[in-house]
């Protein structure tokens, strides 16, 4: 049995947390001690909070910790690490601190999730002093695709013997097969009838998500298919904002902002085409879960999106921030019923073969015995 710690800074629970919260709870099963530390946070103590205690040990850190100065949180952090004196520390994303307090704590077994490494990261002189450094104590990098895995040994200069490519994986719920009737179901309790097609983005209402940029191409693909219906499933502090832009562009009949969902798995079941129209992205779970439900997907060729999504066999991969390409990869679609469909069958296939829970997790232990073998 090993004594893993994952360590979690932000105090949010988006896609990485619910990453760290499916690989924790999925690593206990390998027969390790496993320990999680968050900020005590509303957000993030809901989204861990599912966690079995008996089987995940939850530790909160302040929450006045998060906006302290970065040698105050790395010795704070380090004191709550050494308390528990674990064998392996897993960082979620690049966390600066949380990697130099765990070497404070004496740790060597340092592992990082980086899952975004083309985003620019502002930090002044020390920031980029200090990240290097703590590159420089992590001992293995975990990537979340190969293309993210090419960018950030290259931009980060971490060595390829310390990193790894290793997929999310998808909760079972994603991978049972659909069929047409719960398909009908799924979209009749969205209200949408039988002649509408409905495009889907599942996304938080953030600059990040450029929704501004899909209602433009949505404009364009309603006056060309009246028939098509528009919907994002998430919720965020662009709101008021995207709900004056889907009146500018006189968009309010076919377009819906469905808020925070509980059951994505239906409303992205119920959908025609999948579409993320991001500046940048990791892997993203929206995308392969649109995937494993038969629904084709458009969405841009940044980060990871561009392993998820095979471009002409599972979905349309576009330039960021291109309206025209957007619209036209849309439009492609809505008149091409047999492309959405083999686009969907393939989805499935190819999500069933790389993005299963099982292997994103037996691939990361491998990741901590080879760290633990190194050792002896």
């Amino acid at each position: 049995m090993v004594r893993i710690l994952y360590f979690q800074s932000h105090p949010v629970f988006g896609a990485t947390e619910n990453y760290l919260a499916q690989l924790a709870e999925g690593v206990v099963r390998l027969g390790h001690e496993v320990h999680l530390l968050h900020p005590d946070h509303p957000d993030a103590i809901a989204g861990f909070g599912h966690l079995p205690a008996d089987v995940v040990v939850l530790h909160r850190t302040q929450t006045q910790q998060t906006n302290a100065s970065v040698v105050s949180l790395v010795r704070y952090w380090s004191g709550e690490i050494r308390r528990l004196h674990p064998e392996i520390v897993h960082v979620n994303d690049p966390s600066i601190t949380g990697v130099l307090a765990a070497r404070l704590a004496g740790v060597r077994n340092i592992v990082v999730t980086h899952h975004t490494p083309e985003l620019k990261r502002r930090y002044n002189t020390l920031g980029r002093l200090l990240e290097w450094l703590a590159f420089r104590f992590t001992r293995r990098v975990i990537f979340t695709s190969p293309q993210s895995l090419e960018a950030g040994t290259q931009s980060d200069r971490i060595p390829l013997a310390r990193a790894h490519a290793i997929p999310y994986g998808l909760d079972s719920k994603w991978l049972v097969p659909v069929s047409s009737v719960q398909r009908v179901r799924c979209r009749t309790a969205l209200g949408v009838t039988g002649d509408e097609l409905l495009i889907v983005n599942p996304a938080r209402l953030a600059r990040q998500k450029r929704q501004d940029l899909l209602i433009q191409a949505a404009r364009r693909v309603v006056d060309k298919f009246p028939q098509c219906r528009f919907a994002i499933a998430g919720e965020g502090e662009l709101r008021t904002e995207i709900e004056q832009l889907i009146h500018e562009y006189q968009l309010v009949d076919h377009f819906r902002l469905l808020g925070h969902r509980q059951d994505i798995v239906d409303v992205i079941t119920s959908a025609d085409i999948v579409v993320m129209t991001s500046d940048f992205e990791g892997l993203c779970y929206a995308v392969i879960e649109a995937a494993a439900r038969e629904v084709a997907v458009v969405a841009t060729a940044v980060g990871g999106m561009r392993y998820s999504v095979s471009d002409g066999v599972t979905g349309k991969l576009v330039p960021a921030g291109s309206v025209d390409e957007i619209a036209a990869a849309l439009v492609e679609l809505v008149e091409n019923p047999q492309l959405r469909r083999s686009f969907g069958i393939n989805g499935r296939q190819r999500a069933v073969e790389l993005f299963s829970l099982e292997r994103m997790i037996t691939d990361t232990d491998a990741v901590y015995q080879e760290l633990l073998s190194e050792d002896r």
